[in-house]
């Protein structure tokens, strides 16, 4: 039969693969769960639970689904902490968790680490709003809170009248320290009217001061339990409070607004007595030691103010004693005063007559006489040496005299002799210096006239 030319062609056959691009099951698996858990390592799934298994282990598995999808779930069992919401069977459910590959069997899997009611969920997305915006307000900034008091007299309890709360304060404050009287201010602390009550009972507290610090109190619960003290009402009655208030809302691992607001926080209602209270036996030993100390400082100041008056005691004098030794002291010291003045006049006139010695010695009238002769001897020395000079005076300047005629030009001149000079007026000297037809100027001893030189000769 000839082939049909419009029947289809079977596909081109694949090229064998590459021995390195063949994954393993094992490896895909692994792949996929370390790429999913990479890209979801924390996301929040809401959903129904359903086929929920516990075994033995502990740990619950279970399905989430909705209308269009459904995952398996585990919670294990270090996660599933007291008084923490359990899964059920058609619970509405918001989880927190990452997303893996349970590789036996190779499914997709949401493992848990926090479940809650879909309403708490609201409920816990308002809480975390409301905290941010009042801790942006400064409401629970460190720098507001109030210190408590050392040793309350009256300690007040916002609380149920009929709730474990108030009785375990009651017995710890009973215990630790029966002096201090307390307060009940009723209040309901669940429902619709929880907190108006709660807000009434801070505002009366804070009007009648019967109380020197204030416990507001709970015995835990969930979420929707502890509303009220998520609220912002209270909030900020507890912030605006003079007086301190301390908070003991829920158990160790409950935490609500009014915690954050208020000065200090118990994780129980018996820790917050403990907190307020001072403890009786410490408080005894206390008071002993100071005590002790108070009379230890007592008995030393007694025994300083002892020493001090036996001190000044011996330093003290009878009057009539006292008025004896200053007449005694008197009288020494005017002995001793006339002893200075009488010695002071002994030593002055003595000074005086010395004095008067030194005069009569040094008298003028002789030196006067000694000092007129040496002065007559000394006027006629003076006037013979002074007569012997000038002679001699005399005699030396007519020897200059004649010397300095003998020596003069001018009695040169009148010898017959001539000084010759030039236009320069420097004498001539040298006639070989001087030239034919020189004018030059002959000085005689009576005049001078010029000459013009002929001929000059050489000697």
């Amino acid at each position: 039969m000839p082939p049909n030319p419009f029947a289809a062609s079977p596909p081109p056959a694949a090229p064998p693969p590459d021995s390195d691009s063949v994954f393993s099951v094992k490896r895909l698996v692994t792949e996929l769960r370390a790429s999913v858990e990479d890209q979801f390592r924390a996301v929040w799934v809401a959903g129904e639970i359903s086929n929920l298994a516990a075994p033995r282990s502990g740990h619950k598995y279970f399905s989430l689904a909705d209308d269009d999808a459904v995952i398996r779930c585990v919670l294990f069992s270090n996660r599933l902490r007291a008084g923490a919401t359990q899964p059920a069977d058609g619970m509405q459910a918001l989880l927190r968790g990452k997303v893996s590959v349970y590789a036996p069997r190779g499914d997709l899997q949401l493992i848990v680490d926090h479940l809650e009611d879909a309403g708490e969920g609201a409920l816990r997305r308002e809480f975390e709003r409301l905290k941010r915006q009042l801790a942006a307000e400064g409401l629970f900034a460190e720098e507001h809170k109030k210190p408590l008091p050392a040793c309350p007299r009256a300690i007040g309890v916002i609380t149920s009248k009929s709730g474990a709360a108030l009785h375990d304060i009651r017995v710890t404050l009973a215990r630790r320290f029966p002096p201090a009287r307390l307060v009940v201010y009723p209040a309901t602390v669940q429902g619709a009217r929880a907190v108006d009550d709660l807000v009434a009972m801070l505002d009366i507290a804070n009007r009648r001061r019967d109380a020197e610090v204030l416990i507001v109190a709970r015995g835990g619960g969930s979420l929707e339990d502890l509303q009220a003290f998520n609220s912002e009402s209270v909030a900020r009655a507890i912030f605006a409070s003079a007086l301190p208030v301390v908070s003991a809302i829920g158990h160790e691992t409950d935490f609500t607004i009014a915690d954050l607001a208020a000065d200090r926080r118990a994780p129980t209602p018996t820790a917050a007595a403990e907190l307020v209270a001072p403890e009786r036996a410490q408080l005894q030993v206390d008071l002993r030691r100071l005590a002790a100390r108070l009379r230890d400082a007592a008995q030393r100041a007694i025994d300083d103010s002892r020493l001090r008056l036996d001190y000044t005691a011996a330093r003290l004098t009878h009057p009539r004693d006292r008025l004896r030794l200053a007449e005694q002291s008197r009288r020494a010291l005017a002995a001793e005063l006339l002893y200075l003045i009488n010695e002071r006049i002994e030593r002055r006139r003595r000074q005086l007559d010395r004095q008067v010695a030194s005069v009569r010695y040094h008298s003028p009238r002789a030196a006067l006489a000694d000092s007129r002769r040496a002065m007559t001897a000394a006027h006629n020395r003076l006037t013979a040496a002074a007569a012997a000079g000038i002679d001699a005076a005399r005699a030396r300047v007519d020897r200059l005299t004649f010397d300095a005629r003998a020596l003069s030009p001018t009695h040169t001149l009148q010898r017959g002799y001539a000084i010759l000079s030039d236009q320069r007026r420097k004498v001539v000297t040298d006639a070989a210096r001087t030239r034919k037809g020189q004018v030059l100027t002959a000085r005689v001893a009576r005049g001078q006239f010029l000459c013009v030189v002929d001929e000059p000769v050489e000697e």
